[in-house]
């Protein structure tokens, strides 16, 4: 559907900064914020895919020890550590507070 609406100079420069940062078409922008103004449950069209960020893998590993010759156990620990380290950066930002850790006392 094809429509022309008369929009305030600083509305237009609004719509056209969100969709210029999230790199996406005007149009788009303007619908996700039609279904959210409107209180629409079921988004009308598949939205863009979000991009996702990969977790930095760190652990306390040998230093001298190659990636390619840690064991499964070894690659296990190391990834579940960056899944926790992860979650605890999440609960710190949605919370606005530092995660205690208490099973080590």
């Amino acid at each position: 559907m094809l429509t022309n609406i008369n929009l305030a100079p600083e509305l237009e420069s609004a719509i056209q900064l969100r969709a210029t940062s999230e790199g996406r078409a005007v149009q788009d922008v303007v619908a996700d914020l039609l279904v959210a103004g409107l209180g629409i449950t079921k988004p009308l069209a598949p939205s863009a895919p979000v991009p996702k960020a990969l977790p930095v893998l760190s652990g306390r590993l040998d230093p001298l020890a190659k990636p390619t010759e840690l064991n499964p156990q070894e690659w296990s620990e190391l990834l579940k550590n960056a899944d926790l380290q992860l979650e605890i950066e999440r609960y710190e930002t949605a919370t606005g507070h530092q995660h205690v850790d208490r099973s080590d006392s």
